[in-house]
């Protein structure tokens, strides 16, 4: 990459091409809800690495295998490039809605691709800075992250749960489930 950087430097290319992480967990998964809780932790490692590398994605892709190992995945192209965690996240539930068919997951992808430097925003006009908002609270929340470790600042759904906030450990999450 740092050749076609020096080459094409109007292009904005970032380190990587995508960012992702994925999570298989000792039980079956068998409500939106707890996929969704593990899909929210998935996505917040992903985006803390995209933001951390100053990069921008605009392709969101979720993957998802179920008890038999058959695998599924599907992605979407966002409106402009961006490293807001819910921006992607609102995508990443989109996207389960569409592709989970209700059957015994036992893994769980959240995947990017199409990464930049450059950033672009696509305002709505009836919330003209919810984007900037984000920005500054993703930056502050990595901030105090950077500075007194990942289990410094939290979700609120994340306090007394067993689901790790970053994805760090859900592979040793009691069998019963996790909320």
């Amino acid at each position: 990459m740092e050749k076609m950087d020096a080459v094409y430097p109007e292009y904005g290319f970032a380190r990587n091409k995508g960012y992702g992480n994925s999570t298989t967990t000792r039980f079956d998964i068998t409500d939106a809800d707890t996929a969704k809780h593990i899909l929210l932790s998935l996505t917040e490692t992903v985006c803390r690495r995209i933001r951390a590398d100053n990069a921008h994605v605009s392709v969101v892709g979720v993957s998802i295998t179920d008890k038999d190992f058959k695998r599924i995945s599907h992605q979407r192209r966002l409106l402009s490039a961006t490293d807001v965690t819910d921006s992607i996240y609102r995508m990443v539930c989109t996207l389960f809605d569409e592709l989970w068919d209700n059957s015994p997951i036992r893994q769980l992808g959240v995947h990017t691709s199409h990464a930049t430097e450059t950033a672009c925003s696509q305002y709505n006009l009836f919330n003209l800075d919810y984007y900037d908002r984000h920005v500054k609270l993703n930056r502050a929340i990595d901030s105090i992250r950077d500075r007194y470790g990942n289990n410094a600042i939290k979700r609120a759904s994340f306090i007394d749960n067993a689901c790790q906030h970053m994805a760090d450990n859900i592979s040793t999450l009691p069998k019963q489930g996790i909320l």
